[in-house]
């Protein structure tokens, strides 16, 4: 196996568009792929590829693995990059060993678990079982293609799910989530501007995040932060609030957010002192956010405003919406429910707010809906719901586990971590559709996904893809 081969694969479908919703390119990619090694395959309406690779072995009487990743990356690029990811390919920087996305996410998440089973589908040096690999659609914004995939035609009852991201932590259960969409039709009315000072204020340089995985670091939300800086502004109930927008991804937690303001010029020192003595305030508030800070710029252009009840009732749910890691495992320490304030849309039909709950239990995540929707009925705002999806629970019994840890402990000389993740994983659904599977996630070295900070190790990638081999070899 040429180790390099690895990183070329991944390079190469990183150069095709396959941001969540637009998988079509990618997937006949895979399809393509599968037929230049005359492979069976098949590509459902919602662009999963199953390609079944025979075993090494033709005379192998050995159940099928199925190996299973998704095909479609969070797109976020820093402010000021002219990246379209419809059309442009990931531009990659290698740096000390690690791969990054030049101004863009990297895609790492799940590019590489997908690279590593078509590096298996083309090699044919590797030994291993009758291989059923499963390619699924559409993961970041709610599971939408492994919640539509047929598996009937799978004979395989292990999985071996490719989407974790870092390398000696396996998963043996998941959270499950649902967006929520809290919404208004907006009230604009036409300012005076005489006497009236315009500003942006924006809150930038934030964390941001995986809103699963990093929910437990307990970084900024920039949009209820910025809905907290507002509300201490508007002292006086006199300030106007012309536009709010933040956030790319609700499963991602922002990285910054802005609005437009108006308030009366004689003000204007008050104001300014205020923002500076919350820049202090936040800074001491959120230390491991080292580079959080509020800008403001004057803006000249004419402006219409939302009517202050609508502003008032905007701010106030954007302040008391459960943000956050809200409930912990009290065995393990992990989270166990959370909320992120996602995004935030403002235009002049619709102002709409975004969230992402996440529960490892049902009746918590019930609550917290609940809770929700009263708060939006109390402030005038549509409730909507959408992309709920089911968690994947410990299993007691897993001889797949046991393998696991046996090959690890026998090939590092140390023992795995065995973890229950606070995100969504496609084995929720796998698990759903086939209760009698046994299942585990893994992966290699991956720092910051969802974010323009997301980087992956070079050498823990091949050597997790050399851990998958031995493991498919004993199996055979």
């Amino acid at each position: 196996m040429e180790e390099n081969r690895l990183i070329e694969i991944f390079k190469e479908i990183s150069s095709i568009p396959r941001s969540s919703g637009d998988e079509k390119k990618i997937s006949d990619y895979v399809v393509s792929f599968a037929d230049r090694l005359c492979l069976e395959n098949h590509q459902d309406n919602y662009n999963n590829v199953i390609v079944y690779k025979p075993a090494t072995d033709k005379s192998s009487q050995r159940k099928p693995i199925v190996l299973q990743s998704h095909l479609d990356m969070v797109c976020v690029k820093r402010p000021g990059t002219t990246h379209d990811f419809t059309v442009d390919p990931i531009n990659i920087i290698e740096e000390n060993g690690w791969l990054f996305g030049n101004g863009t996410t990297l895609g790492a998440d799940n590019g590489i678990g997908a690279s590593m089973m078509l590096n298996i589908m083309e090699d044919k040096s590797i030994k291993h079982p009758p291989l059923e690999l499963c390619f699924t659609t559409d993961e970041e914004r709610g599971l939408k293609g492994v919640s539509n995939i047929d598996l009937t035609g799978l004979k395989g009852d292990t999985l071996l799910n490719l989407d974790g991201e870092e390398e000696g932590t396996f998963f043996v259960s998941c959270a499950g989530g649902i967006r929520v969409m809290l919404s208004f039709t907006p009230s604009f009315r036409s300012v005076d501007s005489n006497g009236m000072k315009t500003i942006k204020i924006s809150l930038v340089e934030c964390n941001g995040g995986h809103s699963g995985l990093e929910i437990k670091k307990q970084f900024a939300n920039p949009i209820q932060l910025l809905a907290r800086i507002l509300k201490q502004l508007d002292f006086e109930n006199d300030v106007l609030l012309h536009s709010f927008i933040g956030g790319d991804k609700e499963n991602s937690i922002p990285t910054g957010a802005n609005a437009i303001i108006s308030y009366p010029e004689n003000k204007d020192i008050i104001i300014t002192n205020i923002i500076d003595k919350l820049q202090e305030t936040i800074s001491l508030e959120y230390p491991n956010e080292p580079n959080i800070h509020i800008k403001y710029d004057d803006i000249s252009e004419q402006l219409d405003a939302l009517t202050n009840e609508q502003k008032n009732n905007f701010i106030n749910l954007l302040l008391l919406i459960p943000n956050g890691a809200l409930r912990f495992n009290l065995d393990t320490g992990d989270v166990s429910l959370s909320s992120n304030i996602g995004i935030i849309e403002f235009n002049k039909d619709e102002v709409k707010t975004t969230l992402l709950l996440r529960s490892n239990e049902d009746s918590t995540k019930a609550v917290l809906l609940e809770n929700i929707k009263i708060l939006a009925e109390k402030f005038e705002f549509d409730y909507l719901t959408r992309g709920d999806y089911p968690a994947w629970e410990y299993m007691t019994k897993s001889e797949l586990r046991n393998k696991i840890t046996q090959l690890y402990r026998e090939k590092f000389g140390k023992e795995p971590k065995l973890e229950s993740i606070h995100a969504g994983l496609e084995c929720a659904y796998f698990a759903k559709k086939r209760p009698d599977w046994d299942m585990i996630s893994m992966g290699c070295n991956i720092k910051n996904a969802h974010t323009t900070r997301e980087q992956m190790e070079i050498e823990s990638a091949n050597r997790i893809y050399k851990f998958i081999l031995e493991f498919l070899e004993k199996e055979c």
